[in-house]
């Protein structure tokens, strides 16, 4: 998805990799330029349909991620953000009580692929990261990449082997 902003964007895809990357042969990528209001998305539902997914027993997201652009933030909806999880107000806008107010946290691209680690404990309100609102990992929807650049720069990125970091795999402090 993305703003209605004067941009470009080209559809969301599997990406053959060439050569495959450790045994990955594909990974999901999005590209485009010109989207100066709150940019473009990429994302993933956790459940289908949208149904709220307990990630208690995870403390974070890791992923893999290579591109360019220096826009990028992992956006993760819980019930307090979006709709179905009936707490937030899907007719208001810009207030405290309105959805799609995500947590999330920026992060930043190269060339080359790179391990991106996101702690839910860092995540922090995007319109407002004073504000004491945290994720409610309990009650998960989906995981978002966005990219915004006021001057409309261009973008892309690829994102390969996204998963939950488990409680159980290491030191969570």
């Amino acid at each position: 998805v993305h703003d209605d902003s004067n941009g470009q964007l080209l559809p969301a895809q599997a990406m053959a990799l060439q050569p495959a990357r450790d045994g990955s042969h594909y990974a999901a990528k999005l590209s485009g330029a010109g989207f100066t209001d709150w940019g473009a998305q990429m994302g993933v539902s956790l459940r289908a349909p949208a149904t709220a997914y307990d990630a208690s027993g995870s403390y974070g997201v890791r992923f893999l991620a290579k591109g360019s652009g220096k826009g990028w933030s992992l956006l993760i909806s819980d019930r307090a953000s979006v709709p179905q999880g009936g707490m937030c107000d899907a007719s208001a806008w810009g207030n405290e009580s309105s959805c799609y107010r995500f947590v999330g946290q920026r992060f930043d691209v190269g060339a080359d692929w790179q391990e991106v680690v996101v702690r839910f404990d860092d995540l922090k309100l995007m319109l407002n990261p004073e504000s004491p609102r945290g994720l409610d990992k309990t009650a998960l929807y989906d995981i978002i990449f966005n990219f915004y650049s006021a001057e409309g720069e261009a973008f892309e990125l690829l994102v390969d082997d996204l998963s939950f970091i488990k409680e159980t795999e290491g030191e969570c402090l």
